[in-house]
């Protein structure tokens, strides 16, 4: 529906914040492959710790997985690697501590050929000028 909604050129992204099994997480890439909705990508579909479970939805799918909450140092960000837990590494300045910090995961995803990518940082809510 969201598909049909917004037409064929909107990027369109799951992101399941942790929340699924294993098995719901390849169900839902298989669905969007089986119904053609062009999903880019599903960002962390298990818990931040599951990296034999993400290991075995990358390769149970052909929709690449993403990382976020799972890199939240450049230690996570190697055990991501390591355990090959993700297609893609979401990376915020502010968890890794800023610009260097994200030079540094960069770094370390281009030594397993991983693309990272620089998510939008936290909101600044509702501010009302007077």
């Amino acid at each position: 529906m969201i598909r049909e909604t917004l037409g064929p050129d909107i990027s369109l992204r799951a992101d399941v914040n942790q929340g699924y099994t294993i098995q719901e997480a390849v169900r839902l890439c298989e669905l969007a492959e089986e119904y053609d909705v062009g999903l880019e990508l599903l960002e962390q579909p298990t818990s931040r710790t599951d990296w034999e479970g993400a290991n075995r939805i990358m390769n149970a799918v052909n929709i690449p997985i993403e990382a976020d909450e799972a890199a939240d140092s450049i230690y996570q960000v190697y055990q991501l690697l390591r355990n090959d837990a993700c297609d893609i590494i979401n990376t915020k300045c502010s968890k890794a501590g800023g610009i260097t910090g994200v030079m540094k995961w960069a770094a370390v995803a281009e030594s397993a050929r991983k693309p990272i990518v620089i998510g939008t940082e936290y909101g600044l809510g509702n501010i009302v000028a007077s």
